[in-house]
């Protein structure tokens, strides 16, 4: 096969990058932000660097360790209320952030560095180029491997004509016309292929040139 006639195997479609940047750029963010702000609840104490682990499981664990020193702790039932209160308060505004991060990073397969800014996403670009990809079936390559043997013959077809001082017609007047073998040698005999050098005719090859 012509090397230089051989369809990729995946494309990127244009619309898809407009819209799916927006969106791998927004799970990107609520990964940065939500990370941030959970180590900004002091009371949750250390939050795990990666934040795929700052999922329910970590989160229940903290809460669950907290509740229980509560309960262990010398207090009114009331005092012991009002703790618990306060920590299902901090877990419900955890949860809000831990599951903003676990659905993005589900969403799609963002990676990130740690440093002293705190979390930073580093492969929007590359996460957004490969959702996009989209693989081109099969039988394009035959389809257009067909068209090319029509675009080939159509400049031949129209060199013969230059060559030979032809009168050069429209593709669709043709098709029209000389599909029956008997027209077509009465449009020659009867002179109406004699080469007319017009401006239809000069358009006729400039067109099949620049194509």
């Amino acid at each position: 096969m012509n090397e230089e006639r051989k369809l990729p195997e995946v494309v990127t479609i244009h619309a898809d990058v407009l819209k799916v940047s927006a969106d791998v750029k927004n799970c990107a963010r609520r990964i940065e932000e939500g990370h941030k702000a959970l180590q900004m609840i002091a009371d949750l104490g250390k939050v795990p660097t990666d934040p795929g682990d700052c999922n329910e499981a970590w989160l229940s664990s903290v809460i669950d360790k907290k509740l229980s020193e509560v309960e262990a702790l010398p207090l009114t039932e009331s005092d012991k209320s009002a703790a618990q209160e306060k920590w299902q308060a901090i877990n419900n505004e955890a949860m809000a952030y831990v599951e903003a991060i676990q659905e993005s990073l589900k969403a799609y397969p963002l990676t990130f560095i740690v440093g002293d800014d705190g979390v930073k996403v580093n492969n929007i670009d590359q996460v957004i180029e490969q959702t996009c990809k989209r693989s081109v079936p099969g039988i394009a390559q035959s389809h257009y491997d067909l068209f090319m043997k029509v675009y080939d013959s159509l400049l031949a077809f129209r060199k013969f004509e230059q060559e030979n001082g032809i009168h050069s017609f429209p593709l669709w007047e043709m098709i029209r016309k000389a599909r029956n073998p008997k027209d077509f040698a009465l449009g020659w005999v009867g002179g109406g292929f004699t080469a007319k050098t017009d401006t239809l005719y000069l358009q006729q090859i400039r067109a099949v040139e620049m194509w």
